[in-house]
């Protein structure tokens, strides 16, 4: 299950993910996107191969203020889904991201009710147009997935799809940017390409 605060993120931090692993993959969206945004979220959807999105329709650029309908919310999917993984983005300088984090991190909570699904491995990934923290989280990127080949040219193609959201070089949000990253953090493993998560919890 990846968690995104917008139609993209998913791309940004988990489009090779997604791409390489579609048949055990959903995603679920929190902020309500534009007529716009949602065409192109089902063509770059379409692009990963992916079938099912979750969308919350919460307000955009104020998801704090919806944290407990977050929180319910997830509570529910992940219950109906119980997925083995979940990816939650990095709470960087975006108000959206830090508020998705959070809530994801609540929903993925020991409870104890038995009808609470207790995800077994969350991990939090990179968006790349945000880089810098806000405050220290104790999160280090520790997990590499190899989207060598055709993975990382589908996450390339899914975010181009973003027409509304990408921009020309030397921005990151862009395909070709994205696949060059994928392709330098995968140099330093020894793998063509690669995306980077952090591990909050892992339990085998």
């Amino acid at each position: 299950m990846v968690v995104a605060p917008h139609c993209d993120d998913e791309v940004l931090g988990c489009g090779g993910l997604l791409a390489k692993y579609p048949d055990e993959c959903e995603v679920v969206v929190m902020a309500k996107p534009s007529a716009t945004r949602l065409r192109e979220h089902e063509a770059a959807r379409r692009t990963l191969g992916y079938d099912v999105t979750h969308f919350l329709s919460l307000p955009d650029g104020s998801l704090h203020e919806s944290l407990v309908a977050m929180v319910d919310s997830l509570d529910r999917i992940l219950g109906m889904t119980r997925p083995q993984e979940m990816y939650l983005p990095y709470p960087d300088l975006h108000q959206d991201h830090i508020a998705t984090y959070e809530a994801g991190m609540r929903a993925a909570r020991a409870s104890m009710k038995q009808s609470h699904w207790y995800v077994p491995s969350v991990y939090v990934y990179d968006v790349a147009v945000y880089s810098f923290e806000l405050r220290p989280t104790g999160l280090n990127y520790n997990t590499f997935e190899d989207i060598s080949g055709d993975a990382v040219l589908a996450k390339g193609k899914a975010m181009d799809c973003y027409a509304s959201e990408t921009a020309p070089p030397p921005s990151p949000a862009n395909g070709a940017a994205l696949i060059k990253q994928a392709e330098a953090l995968g140099a330093m493993h020894h793998r063509y390409a690669v995306e980077q998560y952090a591990a909050v919890r892992v339990l085998r």
